[in-house]
């Protein structure tokens, strides 16, 4: 009986350590994200979405930025950034860049917890408000997937920097994005190849504002932005022709349609990229640039940035 009793015990003291470590992370987490959201003082323009940093803006080129992407965690997370954004620094923001790219419009996304979406658990904890704009599968709990994909992403990560000499695509919690300097064109076009095939798979039509969660999220994101006084300035982001020339007609026309439909509804500013520079040299992947194409990416939008902002006044 004793000998029963002091294994139960002993089973029953297995979660405690991860317990503990899942408190430290989520206070760690807080204090990471608060003090991301810092800003210069002479800061007045920010990227609270995705896209246009993970495709390609560099902070260094591009005067008064400041790169508080919620890169790789989606609209709604950018939305919640961007709300914080704008609370913390009342009045100092100006502008902010809405990047909206082929990839995020024309692949289907269902607005939960699941497949690409586990790894956004963790932000998950930090921003309850979340849940409510995208609801989990009946079932799942976010503390469980916090220990799937977050513990173990962030140990796999941490082995990597200590064995390889490779410089990588480095990101944090706090949405920091730097390009690689690689070109997977020229040093692994097979894996080129099944991306493209894999994207290819998955393109489907913008349907509308009713069916498209994206489209509802990203006029979501700009009410949000215009109810804090800030611009937005869609920027439709450059994506390689190899995966450009794979889309059916109907669905990068239903692209274009929804920035449209976007700019008209917001009567926003739009800059294009869809059809960039297409040499290999500058981009990493069919769908994101390397560092040398995210210095020449960054030197061209700040140029046609501040033209239109002069025809616009």
């Amino acid at each position: 009986m004793k000998r029963f009793l002091i294994r139960i015990l002993g089973v029953s003291l297995i979660p405690l350590p991860l317990g503990v470590l899942a408190v430290f992370m989520y206070f760690a987490e807080v204090k990471t994200y608060y003090r991301d959201l810092a800003l210069p003082p002479d800061v007045t323009i920010t990227a609270s979405d995705d896209s246009i940093i993970s495709l390609g803006v560099d902070p260094a080129y591009f005067p008064h930025f400041a790169n508080r992407s919620a890169a790789g965690m989606g609209m709604a997370a950018g939305e919640v950034r961007l709300k914080d954004l704008a609370k913390r620094h009342p009045g100092q923001l100006k502008t902010v860049l809405l990047g909206l790219s082929t990839t995020k419009f024309c692949m289907p996304r269902d607005g939960r917890i699941g497949n690409s979406e586990r790894g956004k658990a963790f932000l998950w904890i930090l921003h309850p408000e979340l849940r409510k704009t995208c609801p989990m599968r009946e079932g799942e709990n976010v503390y469980s997937l916090f220990f799937q994909a977050e513990i173990p992403k962030r140990l796999r990560k941490f082995t990597q920097s200590l064995f390889s000499r490779k410089k990588k695509f480095l990101s944090d919690a706090a949405g920091r994005f730097e390009p690689i300097d690689t070109c997977e064109f020229m040093e692994n076009p097979a894996k080129v190849r099944d991306q493209l095939q894999e994207f290819l798979r998955l393109q489907c039509e913008v349907s509308g504002a009713q069916k498209s969660c994206v489209l509802r999220q990203s006029a979501s994101f700009v009410r949000t932005a215009q109810s804090n006084g800030l611009e937005v300035v869609l920027v439709k982001m450059p994506v390689h022709k190899v995966l450009r020339e794979g889309y059916r007609p109907e669905v990068l026309s239903s692209y274009h349609a929804a920035c449209d439909q976007l700019r008209r509804q917001f009567n926003l500013r739009m800059l294009d990229y869809t059809e960039w520079n297409d040499s290999e040299a500058f981009w990493q992947n069919i769908n994101h640039l390397n560092a040398h194409g995210a210095a020449l990416f960054t030197k061209e939008l700040v140029r046609d940035f501040g033209k239109t902002a002069a025809i616009c006044r």
